[in-house]
């Protein structure tokens, strides 16, 4: 081999090294634009779990919709670039559960549909249902199907006694006889009254949390009652008379625990709302529009002491109305002696207000 042939053959071998060098430098650059990609994009995919406002843009904007196995997805270029599909899917096949898609163009000017590991906000049919399938969901507003299968927009408190609740009233007075039902959201920033989207839910418990000043800052009252026998929110209230407690109200409760101080209170099972025969008003306010309470009773308590508390007998904490008289009534934090009695009259250095705000939760 003479000397030109061998230099021509080495340096065919250089350009080639330098050639798949290159390739596999362009490769890799491909990857990393691709590990890119996938980092920004999961990024994005948490932002959207923890951002319900950006959720609810992407969700108009993009126009998401979902399609099967037998439907055809739109065709993935750069004019549909970032387009959300949900693949639903199929127990006719190996793929039992939905997948999120999303359309990006992952280099070289070539598109395709991407799966997206991400769990809507709108998975679940309940607060606590999103809090066990996202543990670190912070509060705020978020998606889920009410009694008619249909998204609406709820507050949910994620934060007190382990999370997981869904706001389903507010007043904004002691009176709890004027609340409407609505069919509106009720949020920390809009509606008043109570909530009629929820009323074939299973409810374990029942929290409310009242206080002087509308942003809840100086909460004078803040408990929950666990039931015994968790029934649908629309079947709450039940009457005194049939399971030991003399006054229609929330009863059969298991226990009462008193956030404010942390103490669970075995001994509480009634809260008297009003009068007996009005166990079925109440309900219906959690049903329907038809929402009328009447009479001068209608309260919300608890003791620390005591089966029952409410109307006609005392309380550890009181909010509503005895007799016409409406209050917010309380004692000082962990204490359970009988701060509030009939009338709305004070007892043993416990503290009333005529004014007052209340927010009402379940799970």
């Amino acid at each position: 081999m003479s000397m030109l042939t061998h230099f021509a053959c080495c340096l065919t071998t250089e350009i080639q090294f330098r050639n798949l060098t290159s390739h596999l430098q362009a490769e890799s650059k491909e990857r990393i634009k691709l590990q890119n990609v996938t980092a920004e994009l999961q990024k994005f995919i948490v932002q959207l779990q923890t951002d319900n406002l950006l959720l609810k843009e992407v969700i108009e904007r993009n126009s998401i919709k979902s399609v099967s196995l037998e439907e055809e997805l739109p065709f993935c270029d750069q004019s549909n670039r970032g387009l959300l599909r949900v693949l639903l899917g199929s127990v006719n096949s190996s793929r039992m559960s939905d997948m999120v898609l999303i359309c990006l163009e992952l280099g070289n000017g070539s598109f395709y549909w991407t799966k997206v590991n991400y769990v809507p906000r709108t998975s679940g049919s309940s607060c606590q249902e999103l809090k066990k399938s996202l543990t670190n969901l912070p509060d705020g507003n978020y998606l889920i199907k009410d009694s008619r299968m249909q998204l609406v927009e709820v507050y949910c408190d994620m934060m007190v006694s382990d999370g997981g609740w869904l706001l389903i009233g507010k007043s904004f007075q002691p009176n709890l006889r004027n609340l409407p039902s609505t069919s509106n959201s009720i949020t920390l920033t809009n509606g008043q009254g109570w909530s009629n989207r929820f009323g074939s839910m299973i409810v374990n418990d029942f929290r409310v949390q009242f206080s002087t000043s509308s942003s809840m800052t100086d909460t004078k009252g803040h408990w929950y009652y666990h039931l015994a026998r968790p029934r649908a929110l629309g079947e709450l209230f039940t009457k005194g008379s049939s399971n030991g407690c003399i006054k229609d109200g929330i009863t059969d409760i298991e226990y009462t625990f008193d956030i404010r101080s942390g103490t669970k209170y075995s001994n509480h099972r009634c809260s008297g709302f009003r009068d007996s025969s009005s166990a079925d008003s109440l309900n219906s306010c959690f049903k329907t529009s038809l929402c009328s309470i009447s009479g001068d009773d209608g309260s919300f308590s608890f003791h620390g002491q005591n089966e029952r508390s409410g109307q006609d007998t005392s309380s550890t904490a009181y909010f509503g109305c005895d007799d016409g008289v409406c209050c917010a009534c309380w004692g000082a934090t962990g204490g359970k002696e009988s701060y509030c009695t009939n009338d709305c009259g004070t007892a043993n250095g416990g503290s009333k207000s005529s004014s007052g705000y209340a927010w009402f939760y379940v799970r």
